[in-house]
Protein backbone atom coordinates (compact mmCIF):
# COMPACT_ATOMS: atom_id res chain seq x y z
CA UNK A 1 0.00 0.00 0.00
CA UNK A 2 1.14 4.04 -0.57
CA UNK A 3 2.98 4.89 2.56
CA UNK A 4 4.22 8.30 2.27
CA UNK A 5 7.75 8.49 3.34
CA UNK A 6 8.91 9.37 6.32
CA UNK A 7 6.63 6.60 7.84
CA UNK A 8 9.71 4.37 9.02
CA UNK A 9 9.92 4.06 12.64
CA UNK A 10 12.19 5.71 14.96
CA UNK A 11 13.89 4.74 18.39
CA UNK A 12 12.66 6.61 21.56
CA UNK A 13 14.94 8.80 22.95
CA UNK A 14 14.87 9.62 26.83
CA UNK A 15 13.56 12.83 26.94
CA UNK A 16 10.21 11.54 24.28
CA UNK A 17 10.30 9.09 26.78
CA UNK A 18 9.76 10.87 29.84
CA UNK A 19 7.22 13.14 27.47
CA UNK A 20 4.86 10.86 26.34
CA UNK A 21 4.59 8.59 28.92
CA UNK A 22 2.23 10.62 30.80
CA UNK A 23 0.47 11.92 27.95
CA UNK A 24 -0.75 8.30 26.71
CA UNK A 25 -1.54 7.92 30.39
CA UNK A 26 -3.55 11.15 29.84
CA UNK A 27 -5.29 10.39 26.60
CA UNK A 28 -6.28 6.83 27.70
CA UNK A 29 -7.97 8.43 30.80
CA UNK A 30 -9.75 10.98 27.92
CA UNK A 31 -10.66 8.67 25.22
CA UNK A 32 -12.89 6.43 27.79
CA UNK A 33 -14.31 9.01 29.87
CA UNK A 34 -15.21 11.90 27.59
CA UNK A 35 -18.85 12.51 26.95
CA UNK A 36 -18.58 12.59 23.18
CA UNK A 37 -20.94 11.61 20.51
CA UNK A 38 -21.66 11.51 16.97
CA UNK A 39 -18.37 12.35 14.63
CA UNK A 40 -19.39 15.04 12.46
CA UNK A 41 -16.25 16.84 11.89
CA UNK A 42 -14.27 13.87 11.02
CA UNK A 43 -17.15 12.68 8.38
CA UNK A 44 -17.22 16.25 7.21
CA UNK A 45 -13.36 16.73 6.40
CA UNK A 46 -11.84 13.90 6.27
CA UNK A 47 -8.26 13.34 7.87
CA UNK A 48 -6.35 16.23 9.30
CA UNK A 49 -3.28 14.88 10.13
CA UNK A 50 -1.20 12.70 7.84
CA UNK A 51 -1.79 11.96 4.03
CA UNK A 52 -5.29 10.41 4.18
CA UNK A 53 -7.35 13.35 3.24
CA UNK A 54 -11.06 12.55 1.84
CA UNK A 55 -8.95 8.91 1.45
CA UNK A 56 -8.79 8.20 5.11
CA UNK A 57 -10.06 5.33 4.74
CA UNK A 58 -8.20 3.87 2.05
CA UNK A 59 -4.56 4.97 2.63
CA UNK A 60 -2.45 7.60 4.72
CA UNK A 61 -1.80 5.71 7.71
CA UNK A 62 -2.05 7.79 10.68
CA UNK A 63 -3.55 8.73 13.83
CA UNK A 64 -6.72 9.75 12.00
CA UNK A 65 -6.83 6.12 10.71
CA UNK A 66 -8.03 5.53 14.16
CA UNK A 67 -11.50 6.45 13.37
CA UNK A 68 -11.72 6.15 9.50
CA UNK A 69 -10.05 2.51 9.36
CA UNK A 70 -8.20 1.25 12.34
CA UNK A 71 -6.45 -1.55 10.29
CA UNK A 72 -3.75 1.13 8.80
CA UNK A 73 -2.47 1.73 12.35
CA UNK A 74 0.02 -1.00 11.95
CA UNK A 75 1.63 0.66 9.33
CA UNK A 76 1.36 3.69 10.62
CA UNK A 77 4.72 5.37 12.76
CA UNK A 78 4.67 5.53 16.32
CA UNK A 79 4.46 9.41 17.36
CA UNK A 80 1.99 11.64 18.98
CA UNK A 81 0.56 14.83 17.06
CA UNK A 82 -0.84 18.33 17.63
CA UNK A 83 -2.63 19.93 14.90
CA UNK A 84 -5.38 23.20 14.23
CA UNK A 85 -8.06 23.12 11.65
CA UNK A 86 -10.00 25.90 11.02
CA UNK A 87 -13.41 25.61 8.69
CA UNK A 88 -15.13 28.99 7.35
CA UNK A 89 -18.86 27.32 6.29
CA UNK A 90 -20.89 30.33 4.65
CA UNK A 91 -24.54 28.84 3.60
CA UNK A 92 -26.96 30.59 1.65
CA UNK A 93 -30.50 29.83 2.19
CA UNK A 94 -32.84 32.32 -0.20
CA UNK A 95 -36.10 32.29 0.37
CA UNK A 96 -39.08 33.00 -2.80
CA UNK A 97 -40.73 36.00 -1.67
CA UNK A 98 -44.58 35.39 -0.93
CA UNK A 99 -46.87 36.31 -4.25
CA UNK A 100 -48.06 39.51 -3.99
CA UNK A 101 -51.73 39.77 -3.22
CA UNK A 102 -54.74 42.19 -5.06
CA UNK A 103 -56.18 42.47 -1.71
CA UNK A 104 -53.94 43.01 2.09
CA UNK A 105 -53.95 40.72 3.60
CA UNK A 106 -52.60 38.34 0.97
CA UNK A 107 -54.59 35.34 0.68
CA UNK A 108 -51.77 32.76 2.06
CA UNK A 109 -51.30 34.73 5.08
CA UNK A 110 -52.93 34.08 8.86
CA UNK A 111 -55.31 36.99 9.69
CA UNK A 112 -55.20 38.01 12.66
CA UNK A 113 -58.76 37.55 13.82
CA UNK A 114 -57.85 33.63 12.97
CA UNK A 115 -55.08 33.46 15.05
CA UNK A 116 -56.58 35.31 17.93
CA UNK A 117 -58.84 31.84 18.60
CA UNK A 118 -57.43 29.54 20.53
CA UNK A 119 -60.14 28.19 22.97
CA UNK A 120 -60.65 24.63 21.98
CA UNK A 121 -63.90 23.32 20.05
CA UNK A 122 -63.83 27.15 18.42
CA UNK A 123 -63.00 25.49 15.13
CA UNK A 124 -65.14 22.81 13.90
CA UNK A 125 -64.54 20.89 10.87
CA UNK A 126 -62.87 17.96 10.30
CA UNK A 127 -59.47 18.84 10.86
CA UNK A 128 -60.28 20.85 14.35
CA UNK A 129 -58.31 18.83 16.17
CA UNK A 130 -55.10 19.99 15.32
CA UNK A 131 -55.94 23.80 15.57
CA UNK A 132 -57.32 23.11 19.39
CA UNK A 133 -53.39 21.75 19.73
CA UNK A 134 -51.40 24.57 18.43
CA UNK A 135 -53.52 27.64 16.64
CA UNK A 136 -51.15 29.16 14.40
CA UNK A 137 -50.03 33.05 14.77
CA UNK A 138 -50.71 35.86 12.52
CA UNK A 139 -48.52 36.23 10.07
CA UNK A 140 -48.27 40.31 10.69
CA UNK A 141 -47.18 39.56 14.22
CA UNK A 142 -44.25 36.89 13.06
CA UNK A 143 -42.93 39.58 10.31
CA UNK A 144 -43.94 42.50 12.95
CA UNK A 145 -44.15 41.55 16.14
CA UNK A 146 -47.34 42.10 18.06
CA UNK A 147 -47.38 45.22 20.57
CA UNK A 148 -46.77 44.14 23.99
CA UNK A 149 -46.29 40.48 23.25
CA UNK A 150 -44.55 39.03 20.44
CA UNK A 151 -41.42 40.10 19.16
CA UNK A 152 -40.78 40.13 15.46
CA UNK A 153 -40.10 36.89 14.07
CA UNK A 154 -39.34 37.47 10.11
CA UNK A 155 -39.67 34.65 7.95
CA UNK A 156 -36.09 32.93 7.85
CA UNK A 157 -34.66 36.05 9.76
CA UNK A 158 -32.74 33.81 11.94
CA UNK A 159 -31.21 31.26 8.86
CA UNK A 160 -27.57 30.58 9.48
CA UNK A 161 -24.84 33.56 8.51
CA UNK A 162 -21.17 32.56 7.47
CA UNK A 163 -19.04 31.67 10.27
CA UNK A 164 -15.54 30.48 11.08
CA UNK A 165 -14.76 27.70 13.77
CA UNK A 166 -11.78 26.60 14.83
CA UNK A 167 -10.44 23.22 16.05
CA UNK A 168 -7.68 21.68 17.77
CA UNK A 169 -6.90 18.36 17.44
CA UNK A 170 -4.76 15.66 19.02
CA UNK A 171 -3.89 12.40 17.75
CA UNK A 172 -1.12 9.19 18.98
CA UNK A 173 -0.28 5.72 18.06
CA UNK A 174 1.70 3.55 20.40
CA UNK A 175 3.09 0.51 19.66
CA UNK A 176 1.88 -2.08 22.38
CA UNK A 177 3.28 -5.42 20.91
CA UNK A 178 5.25 -4.35 17.25
CA UNK A 179 2.72 -4.90 14.66
CA UNK A 180 0.39 -7.52 16.39
CA UNK A 181 -0.90 -4.48 18.53
CA UNK A 182 -0.88 -1.07 17.67
CA UNK A 183 -2.95 1.46 20.24
CA UNK A 184 -4.62 4.67 18.30
CA UNK A 185 -6.47 7.85 19.15
CA UNK A 186 -7.58 11.32 17.97
CA UNK A 187 -10.30 13.79 18.41
CA UNK A 188 -11.01 17.14 17.32
CA UNK A 189 -12.21 20.13 19.52
CA UNK A 190 -13.70 23.25 19.31
CA UNK A 191 -10.83 25.68 20.80
CA UNK A 192 -13.13 28.43 21.69
CA UNK A 193 -16.32 27.67 22.03
CA UNK A 194 -18.49 24.42 24.14
CA UNK A 195 -17.70 21.02 24.31
CA UNK A 196 -20.56 20.08 22.50
CA UNK A 197 -23.39 22.47 20.94
CA UNK A 198 -27.30 20.90 20.21
CA UNK A 199 -29.85 22.84 18.57
CA UNK A 200 -33.23 21.10 17.80
CA UNK A 201 -35.38 22.96 14.93
CA UNK A 202 -38.96 22.16 13.37
CA UNK A 203 -38.73 20.95 9.73
CA UNK A 204 -42.22 22.63 8.61
CA UNK A 205 -44.77 25.08 9.88
CA UNK A 206 -44.68 24.78 13.94
CA UNK A 207 -41.08 26.17 13.44
CA UNK A 208 -43.60 29.34 13.71
CA UNK A 209 -43.66 28.86 16.84
CA UNK A 210 -40.14 29.36 17.38
CA UNK A 211 -37.16 30.44 15.06
CA UNK A 212 -39.58 30.70 12.05
CA UNK A 213 -36.36 29.91 10.37
CA UNK A 214 -34.80 27.22 7.98
CA UNK A 215 -31.87 25.83 8.93
CA UNK A 216 -29.14 23.30 6.97
CA UNK A 217 -30.29 19.98 8.28
CA UNK A 218 -26.84 18.59 8.25
CA UNK A 219 -24.35 21.46 8.85
CA UNK A 220 -24.72 24.79 11.53
CA UNK A 221 -24.67 23.14 14.79
CA UNK A 222 -23.72 20.02 13.89
CA UNK A 223 -19.80 21.22 13.10
CA UNK A 224 -19.41 22.73 16.42
CA UNK A 225 -18.99 19.78 18.86
CA UNK A 226 -16.19 17.23 19.47
CA UNK A 227 -15.06 14.71 17.84
CA UNK A 228 -13.26 11.32 19.62
CA UNK A 229 -12.41 7.75 18.44
CA UNK A 230 -9.99 5.67 19.99
CA UNK A 231 -8.89 2.00 18.84
CA UNK A 232 -6.80 -0.87 17.46
CA UNK A 233 -5.10 -2.58 14.70
CA UNK A 234 -3.15 -5.45 14.50
CA UNK A 235 -1.27 -7.08 11.45
CA UNK A 236 -1.72 -10.71 12.79
CA UNK A 237 -0.25 -12.32 9.26
CA UNK A 238 1.99 -10.80 6.93
CA UNK A 239 0.39 -8.51 4.59
CA UNK A 240 -3.41 -8.58 6.36
CA UNK A 241 -4.33 -6.08 9.28
CA UNK A 242 -7.17 -5.51 11.32
CA UNK A 243 -8.92 -3.19 13.12
CA UNK A 244 -11.21 -2.16 15.45
CA UNK A 245 -11.87 1.28 17.11
CA UNK A 246 -14.88 3.06 19.01
CA UNK A 247 -16.46 6.37 19.27
CA UNK A 248 -19.07 7.15 22.49
CA UNK A 249 -22.99 7.56 21.80
CA UNK A 250 -24.68 9.21 24.76
CA UNK A 251 -28.25 9.17 25.91
CA UNK A 252 -29.12 11.78 28.60
CA UNK A 253 -32.03 11.11 30.83
CA UNK A 254 -34.18 13.79 32.81
CA UNK A 255 -37.02 13.81 33.94
CA UNK A 256 -38.40 16.87 35.70
CA UNK A 257 -41.33 17.29 38.50
CA UNK A 258 -42.82 20.44 39.05
CA UNK A 259 -46.07 22.05 41.24
CA UNK A 260 -47.72 24.44 39.50
CA UNK A 261 -49.72 26.75 42.23
CA UNK A 262 -50.61 29.12 39.49
CA UNK A 263 -51.41 28.73 35.94
CA UNK A 264 -51.09 31.91 35.13
CA UNK A 265 -48.19 32.85 36.58
CA UNK A 266 -45.19 30.01 35.98
CA UNK A 267 -43.05 32.06 37.52
CA UNK A 268 -44.13 30.61 40.99
CA UNK A 269 -43.89 27.12 40.24
CA UNK A 270 -41.66 24.71 42.15
CA UNK A 271 -39.26 22.33 40.51
CA UNK A 272 -37.17 19.11 40.99
CA UNK A 273 -35.02 17.26 37.96
CA UNK A 274 -33.52 13.89 38.00
CA UNK A 275 -30.85 13.35 35.27
CA UNK A 276 -28.81 10.19 33.90
CA UNK A 277 -26.28 10.18 31.72
CA UNK A 278 -25.72 6.93 29.76
CA UNK A 279 -22.48 6.41 27.14
CA UNK A 280 -22.34 3.30 24.89
CA UNK A 281 -19.14 2.22 22.47
CA UNK A 282 -20.18 2.79 18.81
CA UNK A 283 -17.92 -0.09 17.36
CA UNK A 284 -15.81 0.87 13.78
CA UNK A 285 -14.17 -1.98 11.59
CA UNK A 286 -11.99 -1.65 9.21
CA UNK A 287 -9.21 -4.31 7.40
CA UNK A 288 -6.16 -3.96 5.38
CA UNK A 289 -4.99 -6.02 2.71
CA UNK A 290 -1.51 -5.93 0.98
CA UNK A 291 -2.14 -7.60 -2.93
CA UNK A 292 1.54 -7.58 -3.87
CA UNK A 293 4.22 -4.98 -3.55
CA UNK A 294 1.95 -1.86 -5.22
CA UNK A 295 -1.86 -2.86 -4.61
CA UNK A 296 -3.85 -2.09 -1.17
CA UNK A 297 -7.22 -2.78 -0.35
CA UNK A 298 -8.98 -1.74 2.53
CA UNK A 299 -13.01 -2.05 3.82
CA UNK A 300 -14.54 -0.45 6.55
CA UNK A 301 -17.97 -0.56 8.60
CA UNK A 302 -19.12 2.24 11.02
CA UNK A 303 -21.98 1.95 13.38
CA UNK A 304 -24.69 4.40 13.70
CA UNK A 305 -23.78 7.44 15.90
CA UNK A 306 -25.82 10.04 17.69
CA UNK A 307 -26.45 11.80 20.62
CA UNK A 308 -30.04 11.43 21.68
CA UNK A 309 -31.89 13.51 24.99
CA UNK A 310 -34.76 11.96 26.49
CA UNK A 311 -36.90 14.40 28.75
CA UNK A 312 -40.11 13.49 30.68
CA UNK A 313 -42.02 15.91 32.25
CA UNK A 314 -44.58 15.48 35.42
CA UNK A 315 -46.59 18.62 36.26
CA UNK A 316 -48.52 18.65 39.42
CA UNK A 317 -51.72 21.45 39.66
CA UNK A 318 -52.75 23.36 42.45
CA UNK A 319 -56.36 21.30 41.81
CA UNK A 320 -54.99 18.26 42.46
CA UNK A 321 -54.21 16.94 38.61
CA UNK A 322 -51.21 15.97 37.29
CA UNK A 323 -50.01 15.60 33.55
CA UNK A 324 -47.23 14.14 32.47
CA UNK A 325 -45.30 14.41 29.02
CA UNK A 326 -42.20 13.09 27.16
CA UNK A 327 -40.26 14.46 24.50
CA UNK A 328 -37.04 12.67 22.71
CA UNK A 329 -34.47 14.45 20.78
CA UNK A 330 -31.68 13.32 18.46
CA UNK A 331 -28.68 15.38 17.37
CA UNK A 332 -25.78 14.31 14.86
CA UNK A 333 -26.93 11.53 13.48
CA UNK A 334 -24.44 9.57 11.32
CA UNK A 335 -25.80 6.51 9.69
CA UNK A 336 -24.49 3.33 9.52
CA UNK A 337 -21.62 3.25 6.73
CA UNK A 338 -19.80 0.74 4.79
CA UNK A 339 -16.93 1.89 2.27
CA UNK A 340 -14.34 0.24 0.11
CA UNK A 341 -11.38 1.12 -1.31
CA UNK A 342 -7.69 0.49 -3.13
CA UNK A 343 -4.71 2.12 -3.21
CA UNK A 344 -1.96 1.43 -5.92
CA UNK A 345 1.51 2.44 -6.42
CA UNK A 346 2.26 3.46 -9.96
CA UNK A 347 6.05 4.82 -9.57
CA UNK A 348 8.02 4.46 -6.61
CA UNK A 349 6.98 8.25 -5.88
CA UNK A 350 3.84 8.44 -7.69
CA UNK A 351 0.28 6.48 -6.08
CA UNK A 352 -3.58 6.55 -6.78
CA UNK A 353 -6.01 5.85 -4.31
CA UNK A 354 -10.25 5.74 -4.81
CA UNK A 355 -12.82 4.96 -2.61
CA UNK A 356 -16.14 4.65 -2.39
CA UNK A 357 -18.84 4.80 0.87
CA UNK A 358 -22.58 3.89 1.41
CA UNK A 359 -24.48 5.16 3.70
CA UNK A 360 -27.53 3.96 4.99
CA UNK A 361 -29.48 7.49 5.39
CA UNK A 362 -33.12 6.02 4.72
CA UNK A 363 -32.71 5.54 8.29
CA UNK A 364 -31.95 8.84 9.89
CA UNK A 365 -33.77 10.12 12.85
CA UNK A 366 -33.91 14.31 12.67
CA UNK A 367 -33.29 16.50 15.96
CA UNK A 368 -37.35 15.93 17.29
CA UNK A 369 -36.56 11.71 16.79
CA UNK A 370 -38.60 11.52 13.65
CA UNK A 371 -37.33 9.65 10.81
CA UNK A 372 -39.00 12.05 8.00
CA UNK A 373 -41.50 9.88 6.79
CA UNK A 374 -42.67 9.48 10.64
CA UNK A 375 -45.36 12.09 10.27
CA UNK A 376 -47.61 11.60 7.09
CA UNK A 377 -46.96 14.47 4.85
CA UNK A 378 -49.00 14.64 1.45
CA UNK A 379 -46.32 13.85 -1.39
CA UNK A 380 -43.18 13.61 0.98
CA UNK A 381 -40.39 10.37 0.52
CA UNK A 382 -38.30 9.24 2.64
CA UNK A 383 -34.58 9.94 2.60
CA UNK A 384 -32.34 7.44 0.44
CA UNK A 385 -28.89 5.75 0.87
CA UNK A 386 -26.14 7.37 -0.87
CA UNK A 387 -22.84 5.95 -2.27
CA UNK A 388 -19.95 8.75 -2.33
CA UNK A 389 -17.20 8.69 -4.14
CA UNK A 390 -13.58 9.92 -3.67
CA UNK A 391 -9.95 9.82 -5.65
CA UNK A 392 -7.13 11.22 -5.59
CA UNK A 393 -2.85 11.01 -6.29
CA UNK A 394 -0.13 10.89 -3.89
CA UNK A 395 3.42 11.72 -4.78
CA UNK A 396 6.71 11.33 -2.76
CA UNK A 397 10.38 13.00 -3.08
CA UNK A 398 12.67 11.91 -0.76
CA UNK A 399 11.40 12.91 2.60
CA UNK A 400 8.57 15.58 0.88
CA UNK A 401 5.25 13.70 0.32
CA UNK A 402 2.25 15.35 -1.60
CA UNK A 403 -1.78 14.38 -1.64
CA UNK A 404 -4.29 15.63 -3.99
CA UNK A 405 -7.91 14.61 -3.78
CA UNK A 406 -11.34 15.04 -5.32
CA UNK A 407 -15.05 14.13 -3.48
CA UNK A 408 -18.32 13.80 -4.61
CA UNK A 409 -20.89 13.34 -1.82
CA UNK A 410 -24.31 13.15 -2.87
CA UNK A 411 -27.64 14.38 -0.84
CA UNK A 412 -29.93 11.69 0.61
CA UNK A 413 -32.69 14.26 0.77
CA UNK A 414 -35.60 14.16 -1.57
CA UNK A 415 -37.38 16.72 -3.34
CA UNK A 416 -39.34 19.18 -0.62
CA UNK A 417 -42.61 19.87 -2.49
CA UNK A 418 -44.62 20.06 0.47
CA UNK A 419 -45.01 20.22 4.25
CA UNK A 420 -41.69 19.59 4.95
CA UNK A 421 -37.95 21.54 4.79
CA UNK A 422 -34.93 19.30 5.02
CA UNK A 423 -32.57 21.59 3.84
CA UNK A 424 -29.52 20.04 2.49
CA UNK A 425 -27.09 19.83 -0.90
CA UNK A 426 -25.04 17.71 -2.87
CA UNK A 427 -21.66 17.77 -1.76
CA UNK A 428 -18.38 18.28 -4.12
CA UNK A 429 -14.90 18.93 -2.91
CA UNK A 430 -11.19 19.08 -3.21
CA UNK A 431 -8.48 18.72 -0.51
CA UNK A 432 -4.80 19.53 -0.73
CA UNK A 433 -1.80 19.09 1.53
CA UNK A 434 1.77 17.93 2.07
CA UNK A 435 4.00 16.66 5.13
CA UNK A 436 7.65 16.86 5.88
CA UNK A 437 9.94 14.92 8.97
CA UNK A 438 12.77 16.85 10.36
CA UNK A 439 14.78 16.51 13.36
CA UNK A 440 15.43 19.03 15.88
CA UNK A 441 17.05 18.73 19.64
CA UNK A 442 17.64 15.11 19.05
CA UNK A 443 14.29 14.55 18.22
CA UNK A 444 12.41 13.60 15.12
CA UNK A 445 9.46 15.41 13.87
CA UNK A 446 7.00 15.72 11.20
CA UNK A 447 5.33 19.24 10.33
CA UNK A 448 2.26 19.29 7.69
CA UNK A 449 -0.88 21.39 5.92
CA UNK A 450 -3.58 21.33 4.26
CA UNK A 451 -6.34 22.89 2.18
CA UNK A 452 -9.81 21.94 0.91
CA UNK A 453 -12.37 23.66 -0.38
CA UNK A 454 -16.39 21.78 -0.68
CA UNK A 455 -18.93 23.63 -2.33
CA UNK A 456 -22.56 22.85 -1.34
CA UNK A 457 -24.19 22.86 -4.87
CA UNK A 458 -27.03 24.97 -5.82
CA UNK A 459 -30.38 23.40 -5.28
CA UNK A 460 -33.94 25.17 -5.63
CA UNK A 461 -37.04 24.15 -3.97
CA UNK A 462 -40.74 24.79 -5.03
CA UNK A 463 -43.55 24.13 -3.43
CA UNK A 464 -46.69 22.74 -4.49
CA UNK A 465 -49.60 24.38 -2.78
CA UNK A 466 -51.88 21.45 -2.66
CA UNK A 467 -48.92 19.20 -0.36
CA UNK A 468 -48.28 22.04 1.79
CA UNK A 469 -50.41 22.00 4.96
CA UNK A 470 -53.22 24.69 5.17
CA UNK A 471 -53.53 25.57 8.65
CA UNK A 472 -56.90 26.96 8.17
CA UNK A 473 -59.42 24.54 6.94
CA UNK A 474 -61.63 25.48 4.20
CA UNK A 475 -64.77 23.97 6.36
CA UNK A 476 -63.56 25.96 9.23
CA UNK A 477 -66.03 27.08 11.51
CA UNK A 478 -66.40 29.81 14.45
CA UNK A 479 -69.26 30.53 16.83
CA UNK A 480 -71.92 33.52 16.78
CA UNK A 481 -73.80 33.22 19.62
CA UNK A 482 -74.47 29.58 19.69
CA UNK A 483 -74.76 29.26 15.67
CA UNK A 484 -71.46 28.12 13.91
CA UNK A 485 -70.83 30.29 11.01
CA UNK A 486 -67.80 29.88 8.09
CA UNK A 487 -65.45 32.15 8.51
CA UNK A 488 -64.96 34.10 5.45
CA UNK A 489 -61.22 33.91 5.01
CA UNK A 490 -60.76 30.20 5.18
CA UNK A 491 -60.74 29.03 1.86
CA UNK A 492 -57.65 28.44 -0.25
CA UNK A 493 -53.76 27.95 1.50
CA UNK A 494 -53.07 29.67 4.38
CA UNK A 495 -50.02 29.09 5.96
CA UNK A 496 -46.79 30.25 8.11
CA UNK A 497 -44.12 27.48 6.52
CA UNK A 498 -40.89 28.80 6.98
CA UNK A 499 -40.05 27.25 3.21
CA UNK A 500 -43.60 28.48 1.31
CA UNK A 501 -43.63 29.29 -1.50
CA UNK A 502 -40.34 27.57 -1.91
CA UNK A 503 -36.09 28.64 -1.64
CA UNK A 504 -32.58 28.34 -3.26
CA UNK A 505 -29.32 27.24 -1.20
CA UNK A 506 -25.79 26.90 -2.14
CA UNK A 507 -22.80 27.49 -0.22
CA UNK A 508 -19.13 27.16 -0.02
CA UNK A 509 -17.15 25.23 2.93
CA UNK A 510 -13.02 26.43 3.09
CA UNK A 511 -10.72 24.23 5.55
CA UNK A 512 -7.52 24.96 6.17
CA UNK A 513 -5.60 23.07 8.93
CA UNK A 514 -1.76 22.24 10.12
CA UNK A 515 0.06 19.72 12.26
CA UNK A 516 3.21 18.47 13.90
CA UNK A 517 4.12 15.20 15.33
CA UNK A 518 6.68 13.99 17.62
CA UNK A 519 7.88 10.10 17.01
CA UNK A 520 9.23 8.58 20.03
Amino acid sequence: MFVPAGSQLVKITRWSRRFITPCCVVLGAVSVSAPVAAEQMFELVGGTMGMGGFNARATGASPASTFFNPALLPQAKQELQFGTFAMRLDYRIESLPRPNCEREPCSADIRQDIAEINAPGDFDGTRSEYFSDAPPIATSWLEGGKPGGLSARPRNGASPEAETVLFHSIGMVKRVLDEKLVYGFYAMVPADGPFIHNNSFFSDEREQYFENSLQPELFSDRTRSSSLAFGFGSEFMKGLSVGASFTLSVMNQSQAQSYVPNGVDLTKQQVNVEYTAVSNLVPHLGVAYQWGASLGLTATYHGVQKFEIQSGFANMLNSGESQDSAESFVFGYIPRSVSVGAAYELTEAIGAVASAQWSQWSQYLDRHAHNPVDIPAEGEKAWSDTVSLTGGGRWQADDFAVFVDATYVPSAVPGQPGRKNYVDNDRAGVATGGSCPFSLWGANFTVGAQLQVQFLLAREVRKVDFLVRDEVPDDAEGRSGISAVPYDGAPGLQTNNPGWPGYNTDGVLIGAGAHIGLAF
